[in-house]
């Protein structure tokens, strides 16, 4: 479970360097492996606009990879996280809330519940009003 800033940074750390370890990559199959490595390190981060990009590159470019059911599953509620992004960062909180309410029923991985928490906190932040006790589920704490 992301427990600090620092591991949110470690993520996005890991998701450049599999970036830049794509154009090095000599084989097809490495590079490929290197845009669901991305993927899941943005994913992991937090960071779903990224995520939802570089599953979709991978899937393109591996249409029938042995992930695909798993990154099938996850997808809808990574696009909702990326769209109540988007939605906080045109100041549409209320908006953003929703989704991200819907995200965090169908994403089951912590680190990303716990982002979408401290997301959602942020929002009702804004709006000055409390939206993490209207969780579907309490998230573990974080230490």
């Amino acid at each position: 479970m992301i427990r600090s800033v620092s591991q949110k940074k470690d993520f996005q750390n890991a998701a450049e360097f599999f970036k830049q370890s794509y154009n090095l990559a000599p084989q097809q199959k490495s590079r490929s492996i290197l845009l669901y490595n991305t993927a899941l390190a943005y994913e992991k981060a937090g960071e779903a606009i990224k995520s939802v990009q570089y599953y979709e590159l991978y899937l393109h470019e591996m249409p029938d990879a042995k992930e695909k059911e798993e990154i099938d599953r996850k997808m809808p509620g990574l696009r909702l996280f990326a769209q109540a992004d988007r939605l906080q960062e045109a100041h549409k909180h209320n908006e953003a809330i929703l989704f991200y309410k819907e995200s965090y029923e169908l994403l089951q991985d912590e680190d990303v519940r716990a982002v979408i928490t401290l997301d959602m906190a942020h929002s009702s932040k804004q709006l000055n009003e409390p939206a993490i006790s209207s969780l579907p589920t309490a998230p573990k704490t974080i230490d």
